[in-house]
């Protein structure tokens, strides 16, 4: 029984520092495409950030940012389309989806991408 207390008690300390960097830790403003919004939706262990922002134009737009690149907009299929990165792993490839086209039956359709900054998007 006690060394189930200590490990609980352990892993609440261990949860407890945790949260304290968190909350003590500064938070970079990766600014946003133009616009006015801009959300993060991923981060990995090199910093990389992704998610989406609006642009001037006006619909918001996928980007990648790192602390010396401060965004790169990822772009859409779709002229007047959104896209929104989702995630980013470890080696810098990025995931998400966008808008592809408008169809009056059924709305508007999205496909999902992967980026790399060494080789641009690729669209399923």
């Amino acid at each position: 029984m006690s060394r189930l207390l200590f490990f609980g008690t352990a892993a609440l300390v261990f949860a407890q520092l945790i949260a304290t960097e968190l909350l003590v830790s500064p938070a970079n403003d990766v600014g946003t495409l133009g616009g006015v919004n801009s959300n993060a939706t991923g981060i990995n262990a090199a910093a990389q950030v992704v998610g989406l922002s609006d642009t001037l134009a006006g619909p918001s737009h996928a980007f990648f940012g790192t602390t010396s690149l401060r965004m790169l907009d990822l772009g859409t299929l779709a002229r007047s389309g959104t896209s929104n990165a989702t995630a980013v792993n470890d080696q810098g490839q990025v995931v998400g989806s966008g808008d592809v086209r408008f169809d009056r039956a059924l709305g508007t359709l999205r496909h999902a991408f992967s980026w790399t900054l060494e080789g641009g998007s690729r669209w399923c």
